[in-house]
């Protein structure tokens, strides 16, 4: 009997020494969870904040190339190569940036640093310099020195700056109820009251009257090489009495749409590039309605001789609440004037050196370029222009509004001609929808902009 107690009371203390064993062990082991647990929480933290300032320096670095982009001018505003001060994030107190605007000859370097908590990244984004942007900031351009450079006459209207290397007296000629209302600038070292005929007809507005410190020029268009090497192709004849549908690029000596017959063209939403249509003679006296367009779908015509049919000959995209001008480009290498029958367009117009007509019966809804020489012209009579804003860019042709015409947008001409109760109003005009590669890249003149684009982003080498 005393073995026996004995033995269980030495079994019941084995017993009591393991369960505290057991707890000490599980206790260390919760511990170490609980710590590791805690460790692996501050880490997730540190990461989440490192990835928060990641996106806090790339925000920072975006909007400042955002401003620079939009604003090309305002950018010497901005300190170069020093650091700003710390801009904080709306609304929290341990978050903010630094951005730095550094100088590499021609592009910029934005190097961004974000910082939250105790976290902090740094990223760079390299801006690269885009020249030859032309600005169009004036109703109307006359870049002669001819006198007159500019008339108006019977009624017409400019709402909008005008602008004109002109100098010599009465070189801006107003007479019969016109009306400037906008500022002036004449020719280099010009004096506004002897350059303008009768100053009595001019609302100066904010601008007011000046003569310009150098003189103003613009870039050369670029009429590009007609491209070679196109499919060729049997000439093409589409009439009333049969449907045809083009999708591919391709070369035809006559390239003929009569009888107010229809030809759809399939763009394809541009998954193939452009439709390229390259045609000796254009017989024009039907319709060109432009299918399947989608974001990035285009149609190019290269012609060297245009002929009309018939009246009320159209092209356009079946949307055309969904596509603007940038959708078809026509590049006219003719002599012959162009767009002197009724045509309703949507796209833009390049012609290297024939005069061209918008008369009563055409509504263009995009922006006309001419390469021109000193005897072409470009008229625009009735209201022809039928685009919310539109370009007219003939540095070397005299551009002449009659009969009512209506232009919303620019005009950039070697002189300028209105009569007729017409009217010619600045509005801005949207550079994405013109012609890729119009104009001169080298252009450095005095109404280019420097421009950047984003390139490359990278880590910071600090």
């Amino acid at each position: 009997m005393g073995v026996s107690l004995v033995k269980r009371k030495g079994e019941q203390g084995s017993a009591l020494l393991l369960t505290i064993i057991v707890l000490v062990i599980l206790l260390f082991l919760g511990g170490s969870l609980g710590l590791l647990a805690m460790v692996e929480g501050r880490m997730a933290q540190k990461e989440e904040a490192s990835m928060q300032a990641f996106y806090l320096a790339r925000s920072g670095a975006d909007a400042i190339a955002q401003y620079m982009m939009n604003l090309p001018d305002g950018y010497e505003s901005i300190p170069f190569n020093q650091p700003s001060s710390p801009v904080p994030l709306s609304g929290f107190d341990d978050r903010s940036f630094i951005v730095e605007v550094r100088e590499e000859t021609p592009n910029l370097r934005i190097v961004s640093t974000g910082f939250v908590g105790g976290q902090q990244r740094t990223l760079e984004l390299l801006l690269l310099k885009q020249a030859g942007a032309p600005t169009f900031d004036h109703a109307v351009v006359a870049l002669g020195t001819a006198n007159p450079a500019v008339k108006l006459v019977g009624g017409a209207k400019v709402e909008g700056d005008l602008a004109t290397n002109a100098v010599d007296e009465n070189s801006i000629y107003l007479e019969g109820g016109v009306n400037i209302t906008g500022g002036i600038s004449v020719g280099p070292g010009g004096d506004p009251d002897t350059v303008i005929s009768n100053m009595n007809l001019v609302t100066p507005g904010e601008k007011g009257l000046d003569s310009l410190g150098e003189e103003i020029s613009y870039p050369d268009l670029v009429f590009p090489s007609f491209p070679e090497g196109l499919k060729p192709q049997p000439n093409l004849k589409v009439d009333w009495s049969k449907k045809f549908v083009l999708d591919e690029s391709g070369q035809w000596d006559r390239f003929e749409i009569v009888s107010n017959a229809t030809l759809e063209i399939d763009l394809n939403e541009g998954k193939n590039g452009p439709v390229v249509i390259r045609a000796g003679h254009f017989n024009f006296g039907g319709h060109i309605r432009l299918t399947n367009v989608g974001e990035n779908g285009k149609l190019i015509m290269y012609v060297e001789e245009i002929s009309a049919t018939s009246g009320g000959v159209t092209i356009h995209p079946e949307d055309r609440s969904k596509s603007g001008p940038e959708v078809f480009t026509l590049y006219y290498s003719g002599e012959d004037e162009f767009l002197n029958h009724q045509y309703e367009i949507t796209g833009n117009i390049v012609s290297k050196s024939a005069d061209l007509f918008f008369g009563q019966g055409v509504k263009l809804t995009g922006s006309v370029f001419v390469t021109g020489s000193d005897h072409s012209t470009v008229r625009i009579s009735g209201g022809a222009i039928a685009a919310p804003t539109a370009l007219v860019y003939a540095p070397n042709s005299t551009v002449i509004l009659q009969e009512g015409g209506m232009l919303n947008g620019a005009v950039v001409s070697r002189s300028f001609v209105a009569s007729g109760g017409t009217l010619t109003k600045f509005k801005a005009v949207d550079e994405d929808t013109f012609p890729d590669g119009i104009f001169d890249a080298g252009f450095g003149g005095t109404a280019g902009r420097s421009s950047y684009k984003r390139g490359s982003w990278s880590r910071s080498s600090l």
